[in-house]
Parts: C-alpha cells; structure tokens; sequence
C-alpha cells in the first residue's frame, strides 16, 4: 500500500517574511492622508456656509434697504413743508402723507442701529434694523442758472427753499464672521415746493 501524504490548510511561513498587508508606517500615511482630506472637505462645507450666509445677509440688506428708500421717498414727495429743526441726521417734515385731508408731522433719524420714524421725537420707533446712519442733503434749483445748490440747515431761511432731498441710508450687519456694510442713496423732489 502507498504510502499517503499529509495535507494540511496552513502552510509553514516565518513570521518575517511578507504575507501582503499593510506595515505600521503604511497604516499611518494612510491615516494622515484621510484625515488631511476630511479637513479639506470640512473646510470646504464651511466656506460654502459662510458664503450662502453672506449672500443670504446682502438679500436681505438690499430688499430692507430698497423697500425703506421707496417709503421715504413716497412720504417725503407729498410733504408740504421741511422743519427748520431738520439737519443732516434727522429730517422733520409736515404733509398729508395718509391723503385723508390732515396734515401731520413726520421725522425720521438713525439711533441705537434701527432707522426711525415717528410723529414727534417722544413718540419715535424702530423701523428698519440694522441702519448705523442715515444722512439728508437739501437742495435748492437755481432756475436762472439751471443748477442745483445745497442747502446748509441752520441757515435763514434755508428749509423754505428746499427743492429736493437726498436720503442716504448706511447699513452694518454681522454675516459669515464679517461685517457688512453697504450705503444706499435715493433722491426725491418734493412735489408741493416747485
């Protein structure tokens, strides 16, 4: 009878020689280099968040700033007369502004980051947040020379002259880690003054 050789399902390897997986050092650049691209993908989501917070933030200043000049504007443009006590900061205007036949007082100025209105300093209320200022100029139309001349406020007579006002409204608002700021600029004549 043949003799029968024996099998086994494990073959006979020194434990130094290469068996085909990783080594410790492999194991670890494998690991830096995940952990350099998780940072990198990490970083991207953030900057992409920050940027669609900017962008979410600017929207929004312009649609509040867009819609706040069209108000002033649309007030201001019916007024019947500009308060003496006006200036650069606060503008006091009297007019019809509901068209119900009464005149009233109306002033706006910039306090504690919100754009005011109101119809007496007592009685004044946030309107618009996020407005650092908001600056008036007066202007008065020369007809013989075809020009328009600024009205200094203080000066005699100076609010019975005023033809046209510009309004300029300056926003600040926190966004994305940055601060924002934008200006924004309309200019109305007034309808009962030519």
């Amino acid at each position: 009878m043949a003799k029968r050789e024996r099998t086994t399902c494990f073959q006979d390897v020194a434990p130094w020689e290469d068996q085909g997986g990783f080594t410790l050092a492999e194991l670890l650049v494998f690991v830096g280099v995940m952990i350099i691209m998780l940072i990198g993908i990490a970083s991207m989501i953030r900057s992409g968040a920050q940027s669609s917070n900017v962008s979410y933030a600017l929207s929004r200043i312009e649609d509040t700033a867009t819609e706040a000049l069209e108000t002033m504007t649309r007030q201001i443009r019916v007024c019947t007369s500009v308060n003496a006590n006006s200036s650069s900061s606060r503008l006091i205007v009297s007019g019809d502004f509901r068209g119900s036949g009464t005149t009233s007082t109306l002033i706006y100025d910039a306090s504690g980051g919100y754009l005011r209105k109101g119809p007496s300093l007592d009685a004044m209320s946030d309107w618009v947040e996020g407005v650092s200022a908001v600056t008036f100029d007066y202007y008065d139309y020369d007809l013989s020379g075809g020009t328009w001349t600024r009205l200094t406020p203080g000066s005699p007579n100076w609010n019975s002259r005023v033809k046209r006002i510009d309004v300029v409204i300056q926003f600040s608002r926190p966004a994305g880690g940055v601060t924002l700021e934008r200006s924004y600029k309309g200019s109305v004549m007034l309808r009962n003054s030519m």
